[in-house]
């Protein structure tokens, strides 16, 4: 019987500190909630005024706009000179493969 009670309370004790450690990990961002946030006037299309406005939320950024200039350019694959949600996914997706 004590056996039993030990392996429950282990069981237990686990359940807690797995559960626990599942808070800590970070969120993964929902790429179209981050777009509908840039896109300020909700045309579905993220211009270059628009994306600048992530330099005051990103220093890195906010000191080289040349870093930003690229970063647009780079999302912006038709150079249409604005961003669909498809272009803003396939960003994030390119930023997962090589993370510079």
């Amino acid at each position: 019987m004590l056996k039993v009670l030990v392996a429950m309370a282990a069981c237990v004790f686990l359940t807690a500190s797995v559960s626990a450690e599942d808070t800590k990990k970070p969120k993964k961002a929902d790429p179209e909630a981050q777009f509908k946030k840039l896109d300020a006037n909700g045309d579905g299309k993220i211009t270059r005024e628009e994306f600048a406005k992530m330099a005051d939320s990103n220093p890195k950024l906010k000191e080289k706009p040349q870093a930003l200039d690229k970063r647009f350019q780079l999302a912006d694959a038709n150079a249409d000179g604005a961003i669909t949600l498809e272009e803003f996914k396939k960003l994030g997706e390119k930023k997962k493969k090589d993370p510079k």
